[in-house]
């Protein structure tokens, strides 16, 4: 995959949970982030971890978490990736769980620093 240019992928990351997040409403994203603090769950900190971030999340909100690691997957792909070499690939129907799609994505943009 291409990245984009000079993208600060932490950044981007950051902001897609944010924006995830956001979309469930503002009240219910405060009420999330303080859960997590109280759990030691930083968002946009170097030890952050997106599946501790998925478990505790399917904890407060049961299955809607698959809905926000979803969002912030389609918005990192959106920011990291190449619209062009996306729409070379069909998609899988077997395709992977977005946790494991994120990672692919942050691990491949590391390669590529």
């Amino acid at each position: 995959m291409t990245k984009k240019n000079h993208v600060n992928k932490d950044a981007v990351f950051s902001v897609a949970i944010e924006n995830a997040l956001s979309a469930l409403g503002d009240p219910v994203k405060k009420t999330i982030v303080w859960h997590m603090h109280n759990k030691g769950i930083f968002i946009g900190t170097k030890d952050f971890d997106i599946r501790t971030f998925y478990l505790v999340l399917e904890e407060f909100i049961g299955s809607a978490a698959d809905v926000v690691v979803k969002m912030i997957h389609t918005d990192l792909q959106r920011q990291l990736v190449q619209n062009d070499i996306l729409q070379r690939f069909a998609p899988d129907p077997r395709s992977d769980h977005p946790l494991n799609k994120i990672e692919k994505l942050m691990k491949s943009e590391d390669n590529d620093d």
